[in-house]
């Protein structure tokens, strides 16, 4: 019995060590987002590899930087935040549909405003 149980042992130890240098794979990004785009407002997006995610910047049509808080991917949708410094709105978007020309996404910010925008490839 002891035998059968340092064997046991030994093998959920060994199994246990082999997992703990495994990382899940990371998502799989969309290369047609990569590149620099602009809303139909004139907001300019750029979007880069970052690894398992997107760096993006958004520039307002008039040179004001939006600071982007977060960029998110995940079960295949992107998503990002940014702050608004002139009004202090947070802007929350996500990505409807891509193709390779245009990007359709949905944005709200917390005051309740919402809606949606296409993005058109600018490079």
């Amino acid at each position: 019995m002891r035998s059968f149980l340092l064997t046991s042992l030994a093998f959920l130890l060994v199994t246990l060590a082999g997992c703990a240098g495994s990382q899940p794979a990371g998502p799989t990004l969309d290369a047609r987002v990569l590149g620099e785009w602009e809303s139909n407002g004139g907001t300019r997006y750029t979007f880069t590899d970052a690894g398992d995610t997107y760096g993006l910047s958004v520039i307002d049509n008039d040179g004001e930087v939006f600071e982007v808080v977060s960029v998110t991917w995940a079960d295949g949708v992107l998503g990002w935040s940014y702050d608004v410094p002139s009004t202090g709105y947070t802007v929350r978007e996500s990505v409807v549909d891509v193709g390779e020309s245009r990007i359709e996404v949905e944005w709200e910010n917390q005051t309740g405003a919402s809606g949606t925008d296409t993005l058109t490839r600018t490079e």
